[in-house]
């Protein structure tokens, strides 16, 4: 049956909600491989869930310890988003990035600079 909340739930969505699902419970390394799946299977022209899914596979990154490509994943998604006035994408980057608590890599410091220039607010 596809009607009703899940009509328009396929694989790519349905890894993304496992991958999200997975990173806030602690689950990084999981979270990372489903989030993979899930950007390899949204389509190019949904660049709101592409921006969505690259925060949260950015942290995921961090979290396992590729603390520099999850970075500049997550600033390179939320610039995007904002030139076209996806603002959610940010903010749901600065969540992500408090989640991570504080870091003390340089990578992390860059980061948290470059999220509060767009946010105009301090993020650490």
């Amino acid at each position: 049956d596809c009607t009703g909340l899940f009509a328009d739930w396929g694989p790519a969505r349905l890894a993304a909600a496992e991958g999200r699902s997975r990173l806030l419970l602690g689950e990084a390394a999981a979270a990372r491989a489903c989030l993979e799946e899930a950007l390899a299977q949204t389509h190019d022209s949904d660049l709101g869930a592409r921006w969505m899914l690259a925060v949260d596979l950015g942290a995921a990154r961090i979290a396992t310890g590729d603390v520099d490509h999850g970075a500049i994943a997550i600033e390179e998604a939320c610039r995007r988003a904002l030139e076209i006035g996806q603002r959610a994408v940010l903010e749901r980057a600065v969540r992500a990035r408090r989640r991570l608590g504080p870091g003390g890599q340089p990578a992390l410091a860059w980061l948290d600079e470059r999220l509060g220039k767009m946010t105009g607010r301090a993020i650490a």
